[in-house]
């Protein structure tokens, strides 16, 4: 979240660096040459995903997403995510892959209903309604 430290650690025995490529917030490209080294940055632009990554090992990368609100959340391995602690209201949400781009579905909270987005980046996303148990 914005003003959050984001904590990069070292625990390999080589260097690496971190290239931030973020364009909002104060981009940085700086080494981390020793293990256990700890480097603390925040953000205070709330931002769309941005890459991170070692241009020492091309293929370490990460990407970072910076927001302004307590409302997102990573998906597990099965793809399933679930948001707690939303007020009743509509809301649109969001859901972004780093290849495969954004697709947003809008949903109603209310008491004694489970909504259930499904997302196919190949489709339109579907959502459902039900009861609660």
């Amino acid at each position: 979240m914005t003003g959050q430290d984001l904590v990069i650690r070292n625990l390999d025995d080589g260097a690496h660096n971190i290239h931030c490529l973020c364009s909002k917030n104060d981009a940085f490209n700086l080494a981390q040459p020793s293990r256990n080294l700890t480097t603390l940055k925040k953000f205070s632009e709330s931002e769309s995903p941005f890459r991170i990554q070692c241009d020492l090992h091309i293929w370490m990368q990460s990407w970072c997403g910076v927001f302004d609100h307590p409302f997102f959340c990573v998906s597990k391995l099965d793809g399933t995510v679930a948001l707690k602690g939303l007020i009743a209201g509509h809301y649109q949400i969001t859901a972004w892959h780093e290849r495969l781009g954004v697709q947003k579905a809008d949903i109603d909270v209310g008491e004694g209903l489970e909504n259930r987005v499904s997302f196919s980046f190949g489709q339109e996303p579907g959502e459902k309604q039900l009861p609660k148990d």
